[in-house]
């Protein structure tokens, strides 16, 4: 399984507090079956979203956990200062090398979502929005050990139950690989 949402990285959004919480977060996905975690830290008007740290800090993780694959994305909140610096450095809060952004829409900001995701799609982004939308991914959203950790099996078991054991396994392999492939999903 791929988790393409996971608040892993210590110390730098209100997901893993430390080092020690962030490999034990990687024990635990690594049980659940899960061979591959995009790290999403936040960009939003809370924290600063810093693609350089973040890159160092992914570099250092891979270290302590050869044993499961990383890229670095963004958990890409929707507002308009977030906007226009994507629209000139799209790449900076993309996964990997790849054109797909995550998105999460404000909760604080009545303008035109629609045109946003065009404007962004016009830079080359292609955006996934996150949360409640999550209808052709299941990722964990992990953000510590307790509360939301990252866990992906029980809801796969869920999906399969509502979808089927193929749609469902879509959901937690198939779509997240092309995404960190940079490829097309399926449905």
């Amino acid at each position: 399984m791929i988790d393409i949402h996971c608040h892993l990285l210590p110390c730098v959004d209100d997901g893993a507090r430390s080092w020690d919480i962030t490999l034990e977060m990687c024990r635990l996905a690594e049980e659940d079956g899960v061979t591959h975690i995009v790290a999403t830290p936040h960009s939003n008007f809370e924290y600063h979203y810093d693609r350089e740290l973040h890159s160092i800090l992914l570099e250092e993780l891979r270290s302590r956990v050869p044993t499961l694959s990383f890229s670095l994305g963004c958990d890409f909140h929707l507002s308009y200062e977030n906007i226009e610096d994507a629209l000139v450095h799209p790449k900076r809060y993309a996964i990997g090398d790849t054109r797909y952004l995550l998105v999460e829409l404000s909760e604080f900001s009545a303008f035109k979502v629609t045109d946003s995701l065009y404007r962004l799609q016009t830079a080359g982004l292609v955006p996934i929005i996150t949360h409640p939308e999550r209808n052709h991914f299941i990722a964990s959203d992990a953000h510590g050990l307790r509360g939301r950790p990252p866990l992906l099996s029980e809801a796969l078991r869920a999906a399969a139950k509502i979808v089927g054991a193929e749609a469902a396994e879509r959901l937690v392999v198939a779509n997240p690989m092309a995404v960190i492939a940079n490829q097309y999903t399926s449905q």
